[in-house]
């Protein structure tokens, strides 16, 4: 804040005492903001999802996790955007089957995989897609939606068809089902069949979505890419 007028005796004008504390405090945190940005390193942090982790994989899941860590600070190292590093990240991510992002996704009712990914930044800028079958590498056709000037969110076919107009060709279902994936498959589906007739069965924990988010000194983004949930997914346009 300015300082007092003179004339006030070195008193905040309009009163006998020291200058009020929450505007002392609005001070100091704009101080402590602008340092912040001067002195900041670039950061990313991921998270490989929730839910109910077997002992045996977790040594799998750490390195899976660390790798993806690894894969965005590289790219900021070299001097990298938040965004691309995001995009690095969520792409070891979704090529590693121990999580629910591309290869390995949970199943639909179906019995398919149908992916979710979304990147936002800073500046809330906002690109996404949800429900398209058969996409590997989901987060690279959210960027695609983001650097779009026509779309913000694109669902199923839509998104395939603009997928399409890009370049992007559906990936083998077999390269991206996983044998872990069909096991917890057909047991919700037994677990659901044998739930007393009227009830419904017990919730059961399924993998959540994997993610990331990252910081620079000149760029901030958030990305998360997400996984079908054991539904029949449905958009409407």
């Amino acid at each position: 804040p300015p300082a007092p007028a003179k004339s006030t005796g070195g008193r905040w004008p309009g009163s006998s005492s020291s200058p009020p504390s929450s505007i002392l405090l609005r001070g100091c945190q704009r101080a402590a903001s602008a340092l912040y940005i001067r002195t900041m390193k670039a950061a990313i942090i991921i998270h490989a999802g929730a839910g109910d982790l077997a002992d045996q994989d977790a040594p799998t899941a750490r390195a899976g996790a660390a790798g993806a860590v690894s894969a965005g600070l590289t790219v900021l190292r070299q001097g990298g955007s938040s965004l691309d590093a995001v995009l690095a990240a969520v792409r070891v991510l979704e090529d590693d089957p121990e999580f629910n992002a591309g290869v390995g996704a949970v199943l639909t009712r179906a019995g398919t995989i149908e992916v979710d990914a979304a990147v936002m930044t800073g500046d809330l800028r906002f690109g996404a897609i949800a429900g398209v079958e058969n996409f590997r590498r989901p987060i690279d056709l959210a960027r695609l939606v983001f650097c779009s000037d026509e779309h913000v969110l694109l669902c199923a076919e839509g998104a395939w068809a603009f997928a399409r107009e890009h370049g992007f060709t559906p990936t083998d279902p077999a390269e991206m089902i996983t044998e872990r994936a069909r096991t917890r498959f057909h047991a919700e589906r037994k677990r659901r069949k044998e739930a007393a007739p009227g009830r419904d069965a017990p919730t059961a924990v399924w993998p959540a979505t994997a993610g990331a988010s990252s910081a620079s000194a000149n760029s901030c983004a958030a990305k998360k890419n997400a996984r079908a949930k054991p539904s029949a997914s449905r958009c409407r346009r």
